[in-house]
């Protein structure tokens, strides 16, 4: 057996429904199989959409928990953690896509013993053409490092051993980084971690995506994130106020000019 499931939160958005089929197929064509695909609903879904999932879930072993109202990606990941019995989960998102060797380089990476798993990914626009590369820091040592500044993880790429999320209470509400939450307090609680360099997803990236990374309601959630780091990796104070002023800079700024900072220097 495989020993892993696949966990893909879900709401209405036109672009997730577009790429529904195909980010499922992405999920049964590589070259190991997981037990089960979890889709986790947050919230209403069109017709159109409840149609391709209900016939989804006649070809392939899936099962379907819903929210029920709009609850947001923290609350309904942990909603599907509740259904997964396996001993790990690979994170997809609804509009990325796993390419074919990345079950079986990431599920021997973690039954080699460690916890968080990662990889490089392809940003690809809505119509497949390449964009850029976020690479990522490889060892545990460089991961930790990075953790203190930025991300170290690309959260559509990761697998995980599932009792060190529960462990740590699964994932923090710290919007829009509720995943770098939990890779702060996994690492805190002494999970061991690596990344592949090896681009193993593509993801879509269009200007929506930098648009949603702005705003007020963004730089109210970095002082929550900084509060994360000093209080689980004893980040100073001082590093902190630092960073968020800078990244407020940047969560201010026009999305244009977010799009070029992110690309030309947090890109490859």
């Amino acid at each position: 057996m495989s020993n892993f499931s696949v966990l893909l939160p879900l709401y209405q958005r036109d672009d997730l429904e577009e790429c529904f089929d195909r980010v499922v197929k992405s999920c049964v064509n590589g070259d190991v199989l997981p037990e089960k695909i979890v889709i986790a609903v947050d919230g209403h879904l069109d017709e159109s959409f409840e149609r391709k999932i209900v016939l989804a879930t006649g070809l392939y072993p899936m099962l379907v928990v819903r929210a029920g109202r709009r609850v947001g990606l923290s609350e309904v990941l942990n909603l599907g953690l509740n259904h997964i019995d396996t001993e790990y989960v690979f994170r997809v998102d609804g509009d990325d896509f796993s390419r074919a060797n990345r079950w079986r380089l990431q599920l021997e990476m973690l039954q080699s013993g460690y916890d968080l798993v990662g990889s490089a990914i392809q940003e690809v626009d809505m119509c497949g053409s390449d964009v850029a590369v976020r690479s990522v820091p490889e060892g545990h040592s460089d991961i930790v490092k990075r953790c203190l500044k930025r991300n170290p993880f690309n959260h559509m790429t990761v697998a995980y051993r599932v009792s060190c999320v529960k462990k740590c209470g699964g994932y923090p509400h710290v919007f829009l980084r509720e995943d770098w939450a939990l890779w702060v307090r996994m690492i805190a609680n002494g999970a061991k971690c690596k990344n592949s360099l090896e681009i193993l997803v593509d993801a879509t990236a269009d200007l929506q995506m930098y648009r949603r990374r702005g705003g007020l309601q963004n730089v109210i959630a970095e002082i929550r994130m900084q509060r994360e780091l000093h209080t689980f990796l004893n980040k100073s104070i001082l590093w902190c106020l630092l960073d968020w002023i800078m990244k407020s800079c940047v969560l201010f700024a026009p999305p244009k000019l977010r799009e070029l900072v992110y690309k030309k220097m947090l890109r490859d």
